[in-house]
């Protein structure tokens, strides 16, 4: 089985859902009169901002866990511990390691 972290498609695509996931929340909180009220409930989103939340989530938490779980391997135990917790630096080590990295895999 090909190890996800090393398909750089897999990883583009997650990466790429995780980005307009945080990017759309963050425009939800600047500018959406919904929001006035301090925070929108399940009820009120539609069911694409529903789909991206949750497609959005679960990609970006593959990515920290796979992330994580790669480096830890690789006896970088230092940086699993920093991309546990600084999240952001997940979305970093996953596209350098797809597309930069030595062992690139290109799935077909």
């Amino acid at each position: 089985m090909v190890s996800l972290i090393a398909n750089r498609w897999f990883v583009g695509f997650s990466i790429t859902v995780s980005v307009a996931m945080w990017s759309y929340i963050l425009l939800l909180i600047l500018n959406d009169p919904r929001m006035a009220a301090g925070g929108i409930s399940v009820r009120e989103l539609s069911i694409a901002e529903l789909l991206l939340s949750v497609i959005g989530f679960v990609c970006n938490m593959w990515l920290i866990l796979r992330s994580c779980l790669h480096a830890a391997k690789r006896n970088k135990t230092q940086l699993a511990v920093l991309m546990f917790a600084i999240w952001p630096s997940t979305l970093i080590y996953a596209f350098v390691t797809a597309f930069m990295g030595k062992n690139r895999v290109v799935a077909h």
